[in-house]
């Protein structure tokens, strides 16, 4: 957290974009839906989306972040709950 506040200390505009439902906007792909897979009412049902509760959620979401605004070095703090 210091990182961030040094980085935006001297910054004049800031926008913070809440992510709270991000996660359920990245795609699985077809080969990792067996890992997401659970049983209910004698049905197995996989995942499409990635969800909050998987291990490498965070992760994953943080590198996904990083691609999205890798056009704008120098113009941005790209941090798992905020984008400043």
């Amino acid at each position: 957290m210091g990182d961030i506040m040094r980085a935006t200390m001297s910054s004049e505009i800031f926008k913070v974009v809440y992510c709270k439902e991000a996660f359920y906007h990245v795609k699985i792909e077809e080969k990792d839906k067996h890992k997401t897979a659970f049983k209910f009412n004698k049905k197995v049902y996989e995942w499409n989306n990635m969800v909050l509760s998987f291990k490498n959620s965070s992760q994953i979401f943080q590198k996904t972040m990083n691609k999205i605004f890798e056009y704008l070095p120098g113009r941005g703090v790209k941090h798992i709950w905020m984008i400043l």
